[in-house]
């Protein structure tokens, strides 16, 4: 799964993800946690690329009352667009979400997880815009994808955020892409990278840090 990340990288996101619209403030985020902001690529309604701030936890489009929790952090990406509740977003609405690296526990020791081959990564995501009749108030949320661990996360846990490589963004992102099973093979088809972790302090346990010593090595 995927409970925590943090974005540092800021001045590569630009070039990485390959948007050009730069309005957004960039804030480093050592210890990102569900329900707060994530920062996110996808494309717009003329299926331009941009990017934009989503609320981590998947709100669905025909929700009632607005729900601000952690049921919907992660999806398989084995399933997700075989769920009712994931299905139309899978369709129309993916989206990269935005890291340098991820957390994960083992025996309740923090470790950091980051990609050797980019500084950057591109977190497979589905969105969902959410409006509340009556009143006006509407919300963008979303939820990442996750798979199966690959050595040697598989050490840390049996799963991991399912990151999509730069070659495969346009695909990923573009909005008249519909085509399900094309899609499915091609999360399940990405190709290898390298990944480094190593045991981070304890503070990045509660969400309420976000600091610096968060993905610092433990020795310091």
């Amino acid at each position: 799964m995927c409970g925590r990340f943090s974005l540092v990288e800021l001045k590569l996101i630009h070039k990485t993800f390959q948007v050009a619209n730069r309005q957004l403030e960039l804030l480093p985020h050592y210890n990102v946690a569900p329900s707060q902001s994530i920062l996110a690529v996808r494309n717009d309604e003329e299926n331009h690329r941009e990017l934009t701030y989503l609320r981590w936890g998947f709100i669905p489009r025909w929700q009632k009352k607005e729900e601000i929790g952690t049921r919907w952090i992660n999806v398989r990406a084995e399933t997700a667009s075989q769920k009712p509740l994931f299905r139309y977003a899978f369709r129309r609405h993916r989206c990269l979400i935005v890291a340098s690296s991820f957390f994960e526990w083992r025996n309740k020791q923090p470790y950091l997880i980051h990609c050797d081959d980019f500084p950057v990564c591109g977190m497979a995501g589905l969105w969902e815009h959410w409006e509340e009749k009556g009143n006006g108030s509407c919300i963008d949320s979303a939820v990442i994808m996750t798979q199966e661990a690959t050595p040697p996360l598989d050490f840390l846990h049996n799963r991991m955020p399912l990151i999509i490589h730069p070659e495969h963004f346009g695909h990923w992102l573009d909005r008249e892409n519909q085509d399900i099973e094309a899609l499915e093979k091609e999360i399940t088809s990405q190709p290898s990278m390298a990944w480094s972790f190593y045991p981070v302090n304890p503070r990045v346990n509660s969400a309420r840090n976000d600091e610096p010593l968060c993905i610092a090595p433990l020795s310091e």
